[in-house]
C-alpha cells in the first residue's frame, strides 16, 4: 500500500471509529443500523439491537478522575468485543452509551448475548486510576430490541 493509501485508510478509520475505545462511533452506528434494517426487510432475516449504558458514570470521573473514567471505558469496550461474534458490531454512541448490532440474531438469542455481556462485565472490576472498582458494573443497564422479519415500518426503531 502506498503512503497515500495508508493515509486515506487512516482517515477513513478515524471518521468511523471512536478515538478512545476503538469501537464504531455514532456515525458508523447510524449507517450500519440502516443497512441492517434494509437487509432485514430484503432478506427476511432478523437482527437484534442491544443498547447499554453506565448509569451515574459521572461518579467514576468525579471520584477517580477523567483518566480513570477513560480507562474504564476502554476496558468496557475491550470486554464487549470479547463477547461478540465476528459478524456482530459494537459502537460507542455517546459518553458512556453503547450499542451492539447482532445480525441474523432473533430476539431470544440476542437476549442470551446481552446476558453473556452483562456477566462478563460484572465478572471483573473496572480498572480506575490504578485501583480496581466494581462501581460501573453495579450500574450497567442493558436493553435489547429484536428486529423481526416482515416488520413493515420504513424507519424502524
Amino acid at each position: 500500500m502506498t503512503q497515500l493509501g495508508r493515509a486515506q485508510a487512516k482517515v477513513a478509520f478515524q471518521a468511523n471509529h471512536d478515538a478512545l475505545t476503538g469501537l464504531g462511533n455514532r456515525r458508523s452506528f447510524n449507517e450500519r443500523f440502516h443497512q441492517e434494517c434494509a437487509r432485514s426487510r430484503r432478506s427476511g432475516s432478523p437482527f437484534t439491537l442491544v443498547l447499554f449504558d453506565i448509569d451515574d458514570f459521572k461518579v467514576v470521573n468525579d471520584t477517580y478522575g477523567h483518566w480513570a473514567g477513560d480507562e474504564a471505558l476502554r476496558f468496557l469496550a475491550g470486554r464487549t468485543r470479547e463477547c461478540l461474534r465476528e459478524t456482530d458490531a459494537a459502537f460507542r454512541v455517546g459518553g458512556e452509551e453503547f450499542a451492539l448490532i447482532l445480525p441474523d440474531t432473533p430476539g431470544e438469542q440476542g437476549l442470551v448475548v446481552a446476558e453473556r455481556l452483562r456477566k462478563a462485565l460484572a465478572a471483573a472490576p473496572v480498572p480506575s486510576g490504578g485501583r480496581r472498582t466494581g462501581a460501573p458494573h453495579r450500574q450497567l443497564r442493558l436493553g435489547h430490541l429484536p428486529r423481526r422479519p416482515g416488520y413493515g415500518g420504513k424507519r424502524p426503531v
